[in-house]
Protein backbone atom coordinates (compact mmCIF):
# COMPACT_ATOMS: atom_id res chain seq x y z
CA UNK A 1 0.00 0.00 0.00
CA UNK A 2 2.57 2.39 0.43
CA UNK A 3 3.34 2.48 -3.30
CA UNK A 4 -0.25 4.68 -3.10
CA UNK A 5 1.42 7.84 -2.00
CA UNK A 6 3.41 7.77 -5.25
CA UNK A 7 0.27 8.63 -7.39
CA UNK A 8 0.12 12.36 -8.12
CA UNK A 9 -3.37 12.30 -10.68
CA UNK A 10 -7.15 12.75 -9.86
CA UNK A 11 -8.48 9.55 -8.16
CA UNK A 12 -11.44 8.53 -7.89
CA UNK A 13 -12.10 5.07 -4.83
CA UNK A 14 -15.29 3.40 -5.31
CA UNK A 15 -15.84 0.83 -2.79
CA UNK A 16 -19.05 -0.89 -1.27
CA UNK A 17 -20.34 -0.69 2.50
CA UNK A 18 -20.17 -4.34 2.30
CA UNK A 19 -16.93 -5.62 0.51
CA UNK A 20 -15.56 -8.02 2.40
CA UNK A 21 -12.46 -8.47 -0.28
CA UNK A 22 -11.51 -4.55 0.62
CA UNK A 23 -13.54 -3.31 3.26
CA UNK A 24 -14.18 0.38 3.39
CA UNK A 25 -11.72 0.52 6.66
CA UNK A 26 -9.40 -0.46 3.68
CA UNK A 27 -10.43 2.20 0.84
CA UNK A 28 -10.40 4.74 3.43
CA UNK A 29 -6.67 4.30 3.98
CA UNK A 30 -5.97 4.26 0.49
CA UNK A 31 -7.83 7.80 0.26
CA UNK A 32 -5.30 9.47 3.03
CA UNK A 33 -2.33 7.85 0.71
CA UNK A 34 -3.48 9.76 -2.64
CA UNK A 35 -3.23 12.88 -2.44
CA UNK A 36 -6.72 14.68 -3.83
CA UNK A 37 -8.09 11.57 -3.96
CA UNK A 38 -11.97 11.26 -3.74
CA UNK A 39 -13.45 8.06 -1.82
CA UNK A 40 -17.35 7.43 -2.68
CA UNK A 41 -19.20 4.13 -1.03
CA UNK A 42 -21.96 2.42 -2.38
CA UNK A 43 -24.57 -0.24 -0.68
CA UNK A 44 -22.69 -3.11 -2.45
CA UNK A 45 -20.35 -5.60 -2.08
CA UNK A 46 -17.33 -6.30 -4.05
CA UNK A 47 -18.77 -5.78 -7.32
CA UNK A 48 -20.16 -2.24 -7.53
CA UNK A 49 -19.68 -1.36 -10.95
CA UNK A 50 -22.60 -4.70 -11.44
CA UNK A 51 -24.49 -4.24 -8.35
CA UNK A 52 -25.20 -0.48 -8.53
CA UNK A 53 -23.67 0.04 -12.34
CA UNK A 54 -26.26 3.15 -12.34
CA UNK A 55 -24.80 5.05 -9.32
CA UNK A 56 -21.34 3.72 -10.10
CA UNK A 57 -21.54 5.55 -13.51
CA UNK A 58 -23.00 8.48 -12.01
CA UNK A 59 -19.91 8.79 -10.10
CA UNK A 60 -17.62 7.84 -12.62
CA UNK A 61 -18.92 10.38 -15.50
CA UNK A 62 -19.13 13.17 -12.02
CA UNK A 63 -15.72 12.72 -11.69
CA UNK A 64 -14.49 12.88 -15.29
CA UNK A 65 -15.98 15.77 -15.78
CA UNK A 66 -14.84 17.11 -12.57
CA UNK A 67 -11.17 16.48 -13.98
CA UNK A 68 -12.08 17.88 -17.77
CA UNK A 69 -12.74 21.55 -16.50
Amino acid sequence: MSDLSSINVPTLLIGGRYDVGTPPVEMRKMKTLISGSRYEELSTAHVSNIEAYESYNELLLAFFDSVNT
